[in-house]
């Protein structure tokens, strides 16, 4: 082969090395897509929590590496990461979201500038190869809570930070009290008055009809239907005991001579002691289903001795 022919060879294998290489090089390396959203860069205090959310862009093939976050727990004296939170993609193309909840521990004097580190994430396929992406640190600033004043002390009038607690006022009760104190001299002074009417408070209001009246109403609400010869009792023990001795029917006159008081009421009392001796001794008794119409008209004749008996 001439020296010509072998030239245009030597050309030609030069020309398709370089074209190998030139594609080589052509080829794109795997790269981390990475977008960021930051937190507000100011008015942070001490005790704030503060998010940032990483959305990464992995090449096919390719795994976040865990160990390329931070750990939660303290990152330094004055900042703690309390979450690391990581959403794996949703679809092949999809992004890995990664949010990083920080909590600030730094209590400023004055206005103070700081940043939460930078992070070296990485990534790596099946076949070992290691990619990463650098995501910046994030500056921002944080407030004092209050203002520094080493002369102001608590109560001073001069002092227009923080005062001492104010002590609590005690509510007017003066005129309370004595609203409900003569509310309730109002309301026993009614109830002596109603007792003095009712004749409660006189000397006779314990007498003879006196208890058999009460007595009469505790029967009707104890028994139902009312027990009739216990009324009958009740009212013969008042008689009884208004006369001194035991007052039968044919007594009536001698009663009434003894105690003219009840005269008005004669007939109304020798109607209950014919009622009486019928019940007891013939057997007699109210019509059925009577029994309160009966304790009705008894308390009715007690009511009205009772009534003269006051007046005796």
């Amino acid at each position: 082969m001439s020296v010509r022919p072998r030239l245009i060879v030597g050309l030609f294998g030069v020309i398709a090395t370089l074209s190998i290489s030139s594609a080589v090089v052509a080829q794109p390396r795997p790269a981390i897509g990475l977008s960021i959203d930051e937190p507000r860069a100011y008015g942070h205090v001490v005790g704030d929590h503060i998010q940032r959310t990483l959305r990464l862009q992995l090449p096919a093939g390719f795994q976040l590496e865990r160990a390329s976050l931070p750990s939660p727990g303290a990152q330094s004296y004055w900042l703690d990461l309390a979450v690391v939170d990581i959403r794996a993609a949703e679809s092949s193309s999809g992004p890995v979201v990664v949010r990083l909840d920080y909590q600030l521990f730094y209590a400023p004097l004055q206005a103070t500038r700081r940043e939460l580190p930078a992070l070296d994430l990485a990534a790596a396929n099946a076949a070992g190869e290691r990619i990463t992406r650098r995501a910046p640190a994030f500056v921002f600033t944080m407030s004092p809570i209050l203002e520094l004043d080493p002369d102001a002390r608590f109560g001073d009038p001069d002092n227009d930070l923080l005062l001492a607690d104010a002590m609590p006022v005690r509510p007017a009760v003066a005129g309370p009290r004595r609203a409900t104190f003569a509310a309730l001299a109002i309301t026993l002074f009614a109830l002596l008055v109603w007792a003095w009417a009712a004749g409660y408070l006189s000397a006779s209001a314990r007498g003879p009809f006196a208890r058999a009246r009460v007595s009469l109403r505790r029967q009707r609400r104890a028994h139902e239907p009312p027990e009739v010869a216990k009324a009958l009792r009740t009212v013969h023990r008042a008689f009884d005991e208004t006369a001194g001795q035991a007052v039968f029917a044919d007594d009536l006159d001698v009663f009434i001579a003894a105690h003219p008081v009840f005269a008005d009421l004669v007939d109304d009392i020798a109607a209950f002691f014919e009622f009486s001796r019928r019940y007891f001794f013939a057997g007699a008794a109210p019509a059925a289903g009577d029994n309160h119409g009966l304790i009705d008209r008894l308390e009715r004749l007690v009511q009205g001795c009772r009534k003269r008996e006051l007046k005796a």
